[in-house]
């Protein structure tokens, strides 16, 4: 049952990466975003002792974080999208290159993440959290 529970996780896990690298609409933006802000709330609150660790559970949160902030460059590629709730600001276009190095940086911290331990996972949140609020402040209407 473990591996079939595990074959299932990987698979919608693979299908959801194809689905949002091809829709690259202002949704998809958003929750492509959100899906991160999930991802790593649930390993900030293992390091905070807010809910217990589990090591499966921070496992594939990592794997999710590190799967969405791969496909940022692709999923804002196109340009700015004309769905009026983005919270998009047109600075991503016109600074692009730094936009997608401060991705890279994210996927490269989310890639080294040890979450083998809480803490393991509380030596590296401190990064992970840098990498994840340096968008937001240039690059996202409130």
């Amino acid at each position: 049952m473990r591996d079939a529970t595990g074959l299932a996780a990987g698979l919608a896990l693979v299908a959801t990466m194809v689905w949002a690298v091809e829709d690259t609409s202002g949704a998809a933006r958003e929750r492509l975003m959100e899906g991160m802000g999930g991802h790593a709330a649930t390993l900030g609150r293992m390091a905070q002792g807010r809910i217990p660790f589990d090591a499966a559970a921070a496992a594939a949160a990592r794997e999710r974080l590190i799967a969405a902030s791969g496909d940022i460059a692709a999923t804002f590629a196109p340009g700015p999208s004309d769905d009026p709730r983005s919270k998009a600001l047109p600075s991503i276009w016109d600074n692009y290159d730094d936009f997608t190095a401060k991705a890279a940086a994210l996927h490269t911290v989310a890639t080294g993440l040890d979450v083998s331990s809480v803490e393991a996972i509380q030596a590296g949140m401190g990064s992970i959290g840098q990498s994840c609020t340096a968008c937001p402040s240039a690059y996202r209407t409130n």
